[in-house]
């Protein structure tokens, strides 16, 4: 009997040991948690001067010739925007408005979340064309868009430091991405994600070109649509 309640002792010691252990290691893991090592999101900062261009956003419309092919916004410094419609587009005209400190941050963190600034043309070209191939091969289909219209979305920053560990700090950036069809190319491609992002960073930019606080700018101030420069 002795021998038996020793044994019994000892197991229930263990026990409470064992129910010890994975409570400290649930606190642990909380704290954890709540105060990660890891940078979840990246860090971007811009400058705050009227005269930086932070944010440019153009759709270079392809079946439009001539200097004013498309709608396009500017964003400064200090938070002053500029959206111009061409003559030939319903809202023609040009207009302003700001955006305060917190909703600048809000929307280069949504860029950044929609992997804007580490877009890589070249490899989403290479898997579309990839898909491409795949389907012409086991389903006979080809993609093509005539007079695609140029998505081209400009960011630039005093420095962007990526999410996750050991990352480097990247200073004085600037990144221009450019895309052809991007609207055909979200519907054609549902599966890829760098696609997918792209066209839901122009989706966001375009929501605030239609803001209704959008004020109509005199004619002294008027701008003119920038024309972006090529990858």
């Amino acid at each position: 009997m002795k021998s038996y309640l020793s044994g019994k002792s000892s197991r229930s010691t263990i026990a409470r040991l064992i129910a010890i252990a994975f409570l400290v290691l649930g606190i642990s893991n909380l704290a954890q948690a709540k105060n990660p090592t890891t940078p979840s999101k990246a860090v971007v900062e811009y400058s705050h001067s009227p005269d930086s261009l932070i944010i440019s956003y153009a759709l270079i419309l392809g079946e439009i010739a001539g200097s004013d092919r498309g709608p396009s916004l500017r964003i400064y410094g200090d938070g002053l925007a500029y959206v111009h419609y061409p003559v030939y587009m319903a809202r023609a005209g040009d207009y302003g408005f700001h955006l305060s400190n917190n909703e600048m941050v809000s929307l280069l963190d949504s860029l950044a979340d929609d992997g804007v600034i580490e877009f890589d043309t070249t490899k989403a070209k290479e898997a579309t064309q990839l898909t491409d191939a795949l389907r012409r091969e086991t389903e006979g289909i080809m993609h093509h868009v005539s007079d695609p219209s140029t998505t081209v979305i400009e960011i630039h920053l005093l420095s962007y430091t990526p999410p996750g560990a050991n990352t480097l700090k990247k200073t004085d950036l600037g990144k221009i991405v450019r895309w052809s069809g991007l609207l055909a190319d979200a519907r054609q491609y549902p599966d890829h994600a760098a696609i997918q992002n792209l066209a839901s960073a122009e989706r966001m930019l375009q929501t605030l070109m239609e803001r209704p606080n959008l004020v109509s700018l005199e004619p002294q101030t008027l701008m003119t649509s920038p024309v972006p420069a090529k990858d």
